[in-house]
């Protein structure tokens, strides 16, 4: 498949063999309900696990180069077996996988790689095939990618076909407590599996980062109360923004309209206005 929206898109897809080439200006697979998951929710919520959705992948060589999500399960995504390569998004609004419910690798063979940043995410504890997530330095499209274990045997090489800064890697050889090397373009980096799965993503961002890159995201300074939390009792602000504990801005002097007096709301005291009886 050479151009297309949405690759290959259902309820749930099962890929058990064969060779299968997708280019998407969205998402790559797509398991979703609906004529267009990615666009109509139906009210639904959008983070919910929606029931009967699933991508499962056992067998194949699977390539997709995908403009949205690469791999993207409104439901479950599991990978027991074949050959999987995500050329994932340039845009920090998708990652080359996604999912709603839960994800697992358990064999087979996963590149994803993507310009997502704090978007990407990795496979869940659910795994018995290690995981690797991990930032590079930002590559042109074409580098190649290679993993390799501390022996220096190649674990897994391929060039992704667009840039990328992101990428997740798992393969056979990945041990709990094995340390390997990745290595894209002039970059390289080593990790050690403490566990599976290395690197959790998605909006918490990979190695504690938050997605939004320490800051807010509401693109401005906070507000910051005096020491007490007390605002001033008339509730005006001085012009330099600034006031002492228990100050209040001087209110200057008021000058009454003729005939009136300076007394509290609604405090006519013996004599009642002339606009109108007062009964005490």
């Amino acid at each position: 498949m050479t151009e297309s929206y949405e690759g290959i898109e259902g309820l749930s897809i099962d890929i058990t063999g064969g060779e299968i080439d997708v280019t998407a200006s969205d998402d790559g697979l797509n398991a979703a309900g609906g004529n267009d998951g990615s666009g109509a929710m139906g009210g639904r919520d959008a983070f919910a696990a929606e029931e009967g959705a699933y991508i499962a992948i056992s067998g194949g060589t699977i390539r997709v180069n995908a403009g949205g999500d690469g791999l993207d399960s409104n439901g479950d995504l599991t990978v027991s077996g074949g050959q999987v390569y995500v050329s994932g998004p340039t845009d920090a609004a998708n990652g080359a996988l996604d999912y709603n419910g839960s994800a697992s690798i358990t064999g087979g063979i996963l590149a994803a790689a993507s310009g997502a940043g704090g978007m990407e995410v990795n496979f869940g504890d659910g795994s018995t095939q290690g995981s690797i997530l991990v930032s590079v330095d930002q590559q042109e499209a074409g580098t190649t990618l290679t993993l390799t274990d501390a022996d220096g045997t190649v674990l897994l090489e391929w060039q992704p076909a667009k840039s990328y800064n992101t990428v997740v890697l798992s393969c056979p050889g990945l041990a709990d407590g094995g340390t390997y090397t990745i290595t894209a373009g002039d970059s390289t980096q080593t990790v050690t599996l403490d566990g599976l799965i290395y690197g959790s993503g998605g909006m918490g961002g990979m190695g504690g980062r938050s997605g939004m890159g320490g800051r807010s995201g509401m693109g401005g300074d906070a507000m910051t109360p005096p020491d007490d939390g007390a605002m001033p009792e008339d509730g005006a602000m001085p012009e330099d923004g600034t006031f002492q504990k228990g100050q209040r801005p001087d209110e200057g002097e008021r000058t009454l309209p003729e005939g009136m007096t300076d007394q509290p709301p609604g405090d006519f005291g013996e004599t009642a206005p002339e606009s109108g009886t007062q009964t005490a």
